[in-house]
């Protein structure tokens, strides 16, 4: 399906009901590994949130079939580069000049889930990983709460 208008232009066609048919076309009625789409999906659900949260937890997770790595990725930004700085809008509206976040809650240092694309496959350019919204949420808070430290990469 294509859609004109947004970021995301080409829209993925195949979700977890695709995958599911695929998984249990040559699966024999009446065999153990024949199961319902909401166990199947349940399954799939507990793996993702295993594998998230081995990644919060410092951990790098290694993508099956050389797709890469995905890990969290911490790095100091300079103090004299601003262009890789976010712009704070409220306080720049406030005092009508540009202002940028500092990150002084962490100590100038920014947080982010970067996937290591490391494989020899062609046309890997294309892509990018972008994590969910409890992933990206979950990562905010602790490192907000200093809860977990992650190590600095370049």
């Amino acid at each position: 399906m294509f859609f004109s208008r947004g970021k995301n232009r080409i829209q993925n066609s195949l979700n977890m009901s695709d995958i599911y048919k695929e998984y249990i076309s040559d699966k024999e009625k009446g065999s153990v590994y024949h199961i319902p789409s909401t166990q199947f999906m349940a399954m799939c659900d507990m793996y993702y949130e295993e594998c998230v949260e081995q990644v919060l937890k410092g951990k790098t997770f290694k993508l099956p079939f050389g797709l890469g790595e995905i890990e969290i990725t911490k790095r100091k930004i300079p103090s004299y580069k601003t262009n890789d700085r976010s712009v704070d809008w409220k306080t720049t509206v406030e005092l009508g000049k540009k202002v940028y976040h500092l990150n002084e809650h962490t100590n100038g240092y920014n947080y982010g889930i970067d996937w290591k694309n490391v494989t020899n496959c062609r046309n890997t350019s294309v892509y990018r990983f972008i994590g969910t919204r409890y992933f990206k949420r979950t990562l905010a808070k602790l490192v907000k709460s200093k809860e977990q430290d992650y190590y600095e990469r370049d």
